[in-house]
């Protein structure tokens, strides 16, 4: 059964990392490819990736014959782990009938459709569906069906995106603009009209209070700035509001899973219902059932106008994104054909993929089992920061994973030297955690939707293990 639980992962670490034949590799790509990809430090570790030539579970094998556990599950893309064999048989039997169709309607198109409506919530149930090739082309399509949806309905004003530090949408010109991240914008094309609010950290809440005591004053921050002419979003003499579009990540994962206060966004839905924004929930990372739930948004009880999603949509196994939105949103758009094609959207492989993912996932109750392993991870951290201090907080909703480490819980002293030497010595003992944060000192694990108790217990074993260490040698 596709949800048999894995035994206890055994990695196996044999040569440096990387290792000669790994090194060999990557010279001859850093000959071939610009550089300006993501895997020279992708696990946050200061020194190149291994180069990855097998997988199944939750393990990754270099040319080099060391064997990996993956926590960050194939980067948030994973349901049933690296290769799942069923998957990979759908899309092998969609290839032997029909592997390309250029973005017009297909068997396997519908049914992808049909599954994504099925899980949508509230209103989006009831919507419509379109693809996109992955997480940022979704994202980007999503901004593009926000926007037209506000021209049509209130023409001439001007619209504004609101988005958070620290968010994550995507490296095209718009969904750059939209990332809170100086260095992704760095150099590169942008647009206007972006309106950048603090993201609710409370660990490091940006107006130096605390949760809950402070009455949810971030929502209130935002709420303020509508109140008055003062933020040129809205003239309250008139009613106009200069804002049309919310894009949210309802946990932020690129930035090492910052989990907001549960009622954050149901303010912020509030806030979009009264004053007429489209609000657009970023669910590439966390949707497809990490948290629990079928998306993030689910698990504050919010319902967006727009959801994005890719990633976990296809186990990993083809690259495909899709945009959910209203049959209010989607109306206008739909009037007339071609406002956004791709050769190789909704491409019949990756929609086979994800229509038998979606159903996989049901049949096996697997949302379950993320629910549970997250009870255990929370468990584990509650542990760890017990005895080790460099653990200044940790969290899990479902298999959404954070930690942050400190070298002092009273001044929160960012560890992010320590975050690199503790990633390091996680990586000699096997084991791959991305490093990442606002100030690089956050874990961040992500592990297949089927992860068993015994690889979630070699996950933290080996944390457990490998803080001792660097603690040893502060």
């Amino acid at each position: 059964m596709i949800t048999s639980p894995r035994p206890r992962p055994e990695p196996v670490v044999e040569t440096e990392i990387p290792g000669p034949e790994s090194r060999v590799l990557i010279d001859r790509d850093r000959k071939a490819e610009s550089g300006g990809n993501a895997y020279p430090d992708l696990f946050g570790t200061g020194t190149f990736s291994p180069v990855f030539t097998r997988a199944e579970g939750s393990m990754l094998e270099d040319v080099d014959g060391n064997m990996f556990v993956d926590s960050s599950g194939c980067y948030s893309c994973g349901t049933f782990g690296y290769a799942p064999a069923q998957l990979i048989e759908t899309a092998v039997a969609q290839m032997r009938e029909l592997v390309h169709a250029p973005d017009v309607p297909t068997q396997p198109r519908i049914d992808a459709a049909e599954e994504l409506l099925a899980i949508a919530p509230g209103e989006l149930a009831n919507g419509r569906v379109q693809f996109e090739l992955g997480g940022g082309g979704a994202m980007d399509l999503a901004y593009k069906v926000a926007h037209h949806h506000q021209m049509s309905a209130n023409p001439g004003a001007q619209h504004h995106v609101i988005t958070f530090a620290g968010s994550y949408h995507g490296r095209t010109v718009a969904t750059g603009a939209l990332t809170g991240s100086a260095h992704a914008q760095e150099g590169m094309p942008t647009i206007a009209g972006v309106v950048r609010m603090p993201f609710p950290y409370c660990y490091r809440c940006p107006f130096g209070k605390e949760y809950p005591s402070c009455d949810l004053f971030c929502a209130k921050f935002v709420r303020a700035q509508f109140e008055t002419d003062a933020y040129a979003l809205r003239n309250p003499r008139t009613g106009r509001t200069q804002a049309s579009i919310m894009v949210w990540e309802p946990i932020q994962a690129h930035i090492g899973m910052v989990f907001p206060p549960d009622e954050f966004f149901a303010e912020m839905r509030q806030l979009c219902d009264d004053y007429g924004l489209i609000l657009i929930d970023d669910e590439i990372a966390m949707g497809i059932g990490h948290t629990g739930e079928w998306f993030a948004a689910d698990t504050y009880g919010v319902v967006p106008d727009i959801i994005a999603t890719a990633k976990a949509l296809t186990g990993g196994v083809w690259p495909l994104g899709a945009v959910i939105a209203s049959e209010r949103v989607f109306s206008e758009w739909g009037s007339m054909s071609d406002r956004h094609m791709g050769s190789y959207h909704g491409n019949p492989v990756g929609c086979a993929v994800a229509a038998e993912n979606l159903r996989l996932l049901k049949e096996h109750d697997v949302l379950a089992n993320v629910r549970a392993q997250g009870n255990y991870a929370n468990e584990r951290l509650a542990e760890l920061g017990e005895r080790h201090p460099l653990i200044g907080e940790g969290k899990a909703v479902g298999l959404a994973i954070g930690a942050e480490l400190v070298r002092d819980r009273k001044t929160k002293e960012p560890a992010d030297t320590e975050a690199t030497a503790l990633a390091q010595e996680c990586l000699k003992r096997g084991l791959l955690v991305l490093r990442l944060g606002y100030h690089g000192n956050r874990l961040n694990l992500m592990p297949s939707l089927d992860s068993s108790r015994d690889e979630m217990a070699f996950i933290f074993d080996t944390i457990d293990e490998a803080l001792g260490v660097v603690e040893a040698d502060r």
